[in-house]
């Protein structure tokens, strides 16, 4: 320490500071400070008596420290973990080449070039149903596995028809989230949940960017945009929108996400490639100069008021998105696992996607209901807005005997 460091720890020594005190004002450490008192401290005379304490300072005082010692580990474990998922997958997600354009993909059709809109959603990767508790429909990982791949080859069918009259060039996808089943949400998913929730993100992850590559051999560009759903949230409560108590990324949906970005960080940097893991509630994006808005759904509320759409929710989430955000010529909803689309205000559409499980114990043993699998496809127009909605459907097989168990 310099003579200036010492003079001062005598001063505030006889000031009656604490051994602490002193060496957050001189810049020190408490042991130094406390060793060269000791040596010291007889051939400085009188020491003054330190004040009385105010209890009530103290204690607030102490419940300020409290609080702002609660704050910074819950946002330096937040921070640790998102940095140690990232680490991870990191480490075990390995960069794909893309591949090159297919020839017909350099022709020109006859008309105005549009954009394909996959809407992705209610994937609910895990979700594990014998056919006997499900309405005879087993689903598995593998069934999921399978109907990706189905997914793939349905959009390249698409693309073969619509470039011989309308060229697609790009392709957005739109992921709404429930991309997972989760494992812990409530005592029964326990049961029909497999794999656990953090290989659900791995095979998730896997899946979407095999699908984004599938893509880019007639796509030039992908662009990917997502939100999470409320079984990918990381707490049982919900909070916000369904989602999280802590925050929406706070989620399974959003590390899929980023573990899909690190398998596609070489198209990424080509630029053939954009993913946009979106950190709130909703989003708000562009698609050919139209305005669209997009959530998962699970903020909506109203009970399944007509055809198991709660129709009344829809429609005031179509106004009230209207008066928060301006205007929209797309309101992309999931959540319901049932397709539909409903007009909204002039020149608007709210659309409904549909899910990868035909249904679920839930619903088979409350609703007795089960939906024909699929996901929307979409293509925009820049002056005529959409032009095409179009159901991919995903069917899986139905086994008999446990339908009719």
């Amino acid at each position: 320490m310099t003579p200036a460091q010492h003079e001062a720890i005598r001063l505030l020594y006889l000031e009656g500071r604490t051994y602490r005190e002193i060496a957050r004002e001189v810049g020190s450490t408490w042991d130094a400070v406390r060793n060269y008192v000791r040596r010291h401290r007889d051939r400085w005379g009188e020491r003054a008596s330190a004040p009385e304490p105010d209890p009530v300072a103290q204690e607030r005082e102490r419940a300020r420290a409290a609080a702002q010692v609660a704050e910074l580990r819950q946002l330096v474990s937040r921070r640790a973990v998102i940095e140690e998922w990232r680490d991870a997958i990191r480490q075990a997600a390995l960069a794909v080449e893309p591949p090159e354009l297919v020839p017909a993909a350099l022709e020109t059709g006859s008309f105005d070039e549009e954009t394909a809109v996959l809407i992705l959603s209610d994937v609910h990767v895990g979700q594990h149903t014998p056919g006997r508790i499900n309405g005879g429909w087993t689903h598995t990982l593998d069934v999921t596995r399978e109907q990706f791949r189905r997914l793939g080859q349905a959009l390249l069918r698409i693309w073969d028809i619509q470039r011989r009259s309308i060229p697609w060039r790009e392709l957005v996808i739109l992921d709404l989230g429930d991309d997972v089943e989760g494992d812990n949400m409530r005592a029964s998913q326990h049961r029909i949940a497999d794999p656990l929730v953090v290989q659900q993100v791995a095979a998730y992850g896997r899946m979407l960017a095999e699908l984004v590559l599938t893509a880019l051999q007639v796509f030039a560009r992908v662009r990917v945009e997502r939100v999470p759903g409320n079984h990918g949230r990381t707490t049982q409560r919900p909070g916000n929108a369904g989602l999280a108590e802590l925050d929406p990324i706070d989620s399974y949906d959003w590390l899929a996400g980023e573990f899909a970005r690190e398998i596609l960080r070489e198209a990424i940097a080509q630029g053939r490639v954009e993913l946009i893991n979106h950190d709130g509630y909703y989003a708000v994006t562009e698609i050919m100069g139209h305005r669209i808005v997009f959530e998962h759904g699970s903020s909506l509320r109203g009970g399944a008021s007509w055809g198991g759409i709660p129709y009344y929710g829809v429609d005031r989430a179509a106004a009230a998105y209207r008066d928060l955000e301006g205007p929209y010529s797309v309101l992309a909803l999931g959540h319901f696992h049932r397709p539909y689309d409903l007009p909204s205000a002039y020149g608007g559409v709210v659309v409904g996607n549909g899910a990868f499980p035909p249904t679920t114990p839930f619903v088979v043993a409350s609703k007795h209901q089960a939906t024909r699998p699929s996901q929307t496809l979409l293509s925009i127009h820049p002056k005529q807005g959409v032009t095409m909605i179009r159901r991919l459907y995903l069917d899986t097989r139905r086994d008999a005997a446990n339908a009719a168990a």
